[in-house]
């Protein structure tokens, strides 16, 4: 199935017949909706039009017109995005236009669509193992510095200050976070699933046969602290059950099983033209919005009742506020790659807005809005 048309590639077909029939609706909605009471002739609705439009052949053209226009909402959201096709249009994103627009194509799709899971992977974290998952969103943070001015971008694109402190590297193998607050129904498990694979990291050239480039440094050094601009992506969720069982029956049991939400947020590195980077995972006490995604009246499990916001699993024993978990998008879209957490921070950093900075007055390039005058958020 295609992707659902906009309402922009929709009237871009229209002749003056459509647009005819579209301002004719609008003038007239209050008279279209009298005619679907419960007390209302069965032909009420053709009546109206036959005093508007008295060919049949036009009439015949409306209600054509009508069920493309009118069931566009009930197309998109039956439309199932699948994962890859999500990670290709957020690669595909020019985010100096996204950054300028809260009806940007991006964030307009991610509303309407039905949007499935986007796999990330299995890790391991502070003594727990488990495979992981997104569900897209884009408004997940709010900011603690809420800067003002023509420059600023929309809030689906932040910034933060990492604050760096001592980051326990251990984390890498056996590290861990504190989550969970709700649980949800299995995302879709894509069916072309191979033996699982281990992760790539960069080689740096050693100074010894048995010395390897710290994963975790590597991950620290690349990031310039005062300029980390990101795009908000999805929230992380957990698998909740026996990761072992699953791994060793398949991938079908992951479809039927229970998955917890972490609080921690999916988000993408942007460099200063506004290009896709490496992914993370933010995690802030703070800045949280919530969102209501169980159902009245589910029992979650004994184990994630007692977890701690922004821990990766309950039986997690470490935290962090920031960490990697991919060098780029193209990393994600599966469940049997294995993948690492690289803790970048275990303190909180604060969230500011993003802005335009124009050079020249022929390029643009965002950054963090650190000048602009800001309302501190409580």
């Amino acid at each position: 199935m295609p992707l659902p048309d906009t309402d922009e590639m929709i009237q871009a077909r229209w002749g003056k017949k459509q647009w005819d029939f579209y301002n004719w609706a609008n003038d007239n909605s209050k008279a279209i909706r009298d005619t679907m009471k419960i007390d209302s002739k069965w032909n009420a609705l053709d009546l109206l039009l036959q005093g508007a439009w008295p060919s049949e052949t036009d009439r015949k053209d409306y209600y054509a017109w009508s069920r493309e226009w009118n069931g566009r909402f009930i197309l998109r959201m039956s439309y199932r995005w699948p994962p890859q096709e999500f990670i290709d249009a957020v690669l595909a994103t020019n985010f100096l236009e996204a950054g300028a627009s809260i009806l940007h194509q991006l964030w307009w799709s991610m509303d309407m669509y039905n949007l499935s899971w986007i796999p990330i992977g299995h890790a391991k974290f502070g003594g727990a193992e488990s495979y992981y998952a997104f569900k897209p969103a884009h408004r997940l943070l709010k900011p603690d510095c809420n800067e003002s001015g023509p420059s600023i971008l929309a809030k689906d694109i932040l910034a933060i200050n990492v604050n760096f402190n001592k980051a326990h590297t251990l984390s890498v193998s056996s590290g861990s976070l504190e989550t969970f607050g709700s649980s949800l129904s299995a995302p879709d498990i894509p069916s072309n699933l191979a033996k699982p694979e281990k992760p790539n990291l960069r080689p740096r050239a050693l100074t010894g046969p048995e010395q390897r480039p710290d994963p975790v440094d590597l991950a620290r050094s690349e990031i310039d602290h005062n300029h980390f601009v990101f795009a908000q992506l999805g929230l992380l969720y957990v698998y909740g059950e026996d990761y072992d069982h699953a791994k060793g029956c398949g991938m079908d049991v992951l479809a039927k099983g229970v998955w917890w939400r972490n609080d921690l947020v999916v988000v993408v590195r942007l460099d200063n033209k506004g290009n896709p980077g490496a992914v993370y995972v933010l995690y802030h006490p703070n800045s949280f919005v919530e969102v209501e995604d169980y159902e009245d009246g589910e029992e979650l499990a004994p184990e994630a009742e007692d977890h701690v916001p922004g821990r990766l699993h309950p039986r997690c024993n470490e935290g962090f506020t920031l960490a990697k978990i991919a060098n780029s998008l193209h990393e994600l879209g599966r469940f049997d790659k294995e993948f690492r957490f690289l803790p970048i921070t275990k303190a909180t950093n604060v969230i500011h807005r993003a802005q335009f900075f124009e050079h020249n007055e022929q390029e643009l390039t965002i950054g963090p809005a650190l000048a602009l005058p800001a309302e501190v958020n409580k």
